[in-house]
């Protein structure tokens, strides 16, 4: 997110970019939004990670442009990993869970909804790649529902899809003598 100080006489700002690590070399730059007056904020989306970006400000006046204001820099972070798939088989009393293993992660925090629950709750988390749980000692016949969330050094994943299972009722046979 750039700002800047408004400019009295400025009709607009010309906002530039360049990304190729060298800000120095005059050519290079690149126009990448031009605002309206008294507009003096700009946010930069849709940028790569861990890349270092230069930006420069430009005041439109009646005659042209100002010359461009002193160079800044910022660096993006480091994305977070992709979501994983999930799939859930259920027994009696568990849930075993497995999921696909995505790229950057350095663990996986497992999340539930029991029945009619509306909050997420964490259950458990596990190290880089471990790509099974199982949920054990669930009452039977019971729903539940699941979600996956990678974790790595730029942050959590969007959640993996929802994975729904019942655990199956146990049958009692009883004979009488």
């Amino acid at each position: 997110r750039l700002m800047w100080a408004e400019v009295p006489a400025a009709i607009g700002y010309e906002i530039e970019r360049r990304d190729d690590g060298s800000a120095k070399e005059l050519n290079g730059w690149r126009e990448i939004a031009t605002t309206q007056k008294g507009v003096t904020a700009y946010t930069d989306a849709g940028l790569a990670s861990e890349t270092t970006y230069y930006y420069r400000v430009s005041a439109l006046l009646g005659d042209g442009a100002a010359p461009p204001s002193d160079v800044v820099s910022a660096t993006t972070p480091e994305a977070p990993p992709g979501a994983p798939r999930l799939t859930a088989d259920a027994s009696s009393d568990a849930v075993t869970l497995s999921w696909t293993d995505v790229a950057g992660e350095t663990g996986y925090r497992i999340e539930r909804r029991a029945g009619g629950d509306t909050d997420w709750a964490t259950i458990a988390t596990t190290g880089e790649d471990v790509t099974t749980y199982t949920d054990g000692d669930l009452s039977p016949g019971s729903p539940y529902k699941y979600r996956v969330v990678a974790t790595g050094p730029g942050g959590d994943s969007e959640p993996s899809n929802v994975a729904s299972a019942k655990t199956v009722k146990k049958t009692v046979k009883v004979t009488v003598a």
